[in-house]
């Protein structure tokens, strides 16, 4: 058969049974996970832990394809952790310097991109090439009033093989008996790359419905810049639950509005639903910029979009959340819109 007829095996049966239990999942997760003795008060001044899982085939029955993975792991210190400079630098941009509460953060995580047909070993130069990103992370988070969150980070890692994301790969391909992908041979080159970010997103209470009940927007805008990512975005999310944690919103590593690893409870158990929408311009991706091993690549788009729905649990101190996210093109050979999904951890201590 030609190359376009082939019926290509499809991955992670065992992950797809799952996401297509995602309510469950959610609730068994805060029961499971739920550390003893949590506090609940709203002046918890704890620090937090969240871990993150970002992957296309929970949001879609079809092969990995552009960015299909993420994990990542963050720490977040309770008020004044850390260094004392990074809470100087945190303050310098809260509009009550007096009143703000600072926190360390530190991060360290993976994501890998691959194009849509794993079978080749030479894949199509009109797709993405495969490429991989090993990284840390560090910075400080501000919270102004429960109003205003500002976020400095820096992330600084390497991309091309040293990454790893070809042994990864494959070990979880072989592990579910999906497709072994045969083109990492082909993946961009071993280089440093870094990205600092500035992230400002508000919190407006909009209505108060019943005991408890209430309807929240979080307007966002986020400034990017680095050799692996440089991007302008602006997005906002409307949520609306009973006993919404003080937060401002899930975190995430890649996929969807950006959010933060920060939460203080105000009730024994809570829950909301949310959607979004952010829109970016990008003029720097390394990741669709740079040629693959073979001397090609492609056009990136300088204009992208993400559109999300999600629902996140909150039980003594513990939230689980998932998210589904659709994606615009990245760059113009693409065949469509991506879709991936989110699972996010945060345990409040």
């Amino acid at each position: 058969m030609e190359h376009g007829q082939v019926e290509r095996q499809k991955s992670y049966p065992s992950i797809r049974h799952l996401a297509r239990s995602k309510a469950l999942i959610l609730v068994l997760f805060t029961m499971i996970l739920n550390p003893a003795g949590q506090g609940v008060a709203s002046e918890d001044a704890g620090p937090t832990l969240s871990l993150l899982f970002e992957n296309d085939i929970l949001a879609t029955d079809d092969q990995d394809r552009n960015y299909s993975n993420g994990l990542q792991v963050e720490w977040v210190t309770r008020p004044g952790g850390g260094p004392g400079v990074f809470h100087k630098v945190g303050r310098f941009f809260s509009p009550d310097k007096a009143n703000a509460e600072t926190r360390s953060i530190y991060g360290a995580g993976h994501r890998f991109y691959t194009p849509d047909d794993l079978s080749l070993a030479v894949p199509d130069p009109n797709d993405r090439p495969y490429a991989a990103f090993l990284y840390g992370a560090v910075g400080v988070l501000t919270n102004t009033n429960d109003k205003q969150l500002d976020v400095l980070n820096l992330t600084a890692g390497v991309v091309g093989p040293a990454a790893l994301g070809e042994d990864l790969q494959r070990t979880a391909h072989r592990t579910s008996g999906a497709i072994d992908p045969q083109g990492w041979d082909t993946q961009i080159t071993n280089r440093f790359a870094f990205e600092a970010e500035w992230l400002r997103i508000y919190r407006f209470k909009l209505a108060e419905i019943g005991t408890g009940w209430s309807v929240e927007a979080l307007p966002q805008y986020v400034v990017r810049a680095g050799n692996f990512k440089s991007e302008l975005g602006i997005g906002g999310m409307l949520r609306v639950g009973k006993n919404i944690p003080i937060d401002f919103g899930v975190p995430r590593i890649e996929a969807g509005l950006a959010g933060a690893a920060y939460q203080k409870p105000v009730a024994k158990f809570g829950w909301y639903i949310f959607a979004g929408v952010n829109g970016r311009y990008v003029p720097r991706d390394l990741v669709l910029d740079e040629v693959s091993a073979l001397g090609e690549g492609v056009t990136r788009e300088p204009l992208v979009g993400d559109v999300e729905l999600g629902l996140a649990l909150n039980l003594e101190g513990v939230q689980v959340s998932y998210s589904h996210v659709w994606r615009s093109q990245s760059f113009e050979e693409e065949i469509g819109d991506s879709a991936v999904g989110v699972l996010s951890l945060t345990v409040n201590f």
